[in-house]
């Protein structure tokens, strides 16, 4: 697929899903509203991201007890190239390991 060929290994539906909700930044109580999941699906999705080098975590400037998630280079590289996999003829809009990828049982 064009995802892992560009060295996006392993990356799920809701992995694009959730650096889409991030936006400018976001905590993981905003993600988890954003997305209409709970606070623990946020966090462990945001985790398993910042652990991939997608997203970075750092202290909220107005409150150092909150942090606050921000898409990394990789994390926006990450969605230009879906986004690239999606709009490409020969995939039909589906890639495997994209973001309009269906998900694997």
């Amino acid at each position: 697929a064009l995802l892992d060929a560009r060295g996006f290994e392993g990356v799920r539906t809701h992995h694009g899903y959730t650096l889409q909700a991030v936006g400018s930044g976001a905590t993981p109580t905003e993600l988890a509203r954003r997305l209409g999941v709970s606070k623990q699906a946020a966090a462990k999705t945001a985790d398993a991201l910042v652990s991939e080098g997608y997203l970075r975590a750092r202290a909220d400037p107005t409150d150092g007890r909150r942090r606050v998630l921000l898409r990394t280079s990789r994390g926006q590289a990450l969605l230009e190239a879906s986004a690239l996999a999606e709009s490409h003829p020969d995939t039909g809009g589906k890639v495997e390991g994209g973001i309009g990828a269906e998900e694997a049982p």
